[in-house]
């Protein structure tokens, strides 16, 4: 859920979770989320839990939750023992 960033007079948001940049599926923001990912800023479990409370269809979700948890594995096995 995103958060309200206040800047002098104007306001943005900004992702928690990356749950919202990761429903919009593009190249861009799966990278960013992967990061997110890589270096620990958001728990997968967390992250799934984040997707599952948007407003998108069931297959689609799905979808998203597969990738995280692949990418999750992808990102653990390069690590070291």
């Amino acid at each position: 859920m995103p958060s309200t960033v206040r800047s002098g007079s104007s306001r943005r948001s900004t992702p928690r979770s990356g749950s919202s940049k990761l429903a919009a599926f593009r190249e861009k923001d799966r990278e960013f989320v992967r990061v997110l990912l890589a270096e620990r800023l958001v728990k997968k479990q967390r992250l799934i839990e984040r997707l599952r409370a948007l407003d998108v269809p069931e297959s689609r979700l799905d979808r998203l939750a597969k990738w995280v948890e692949v990418t999750h594995r992808e990102l653990r096995e390069g690590e070291p023992d």
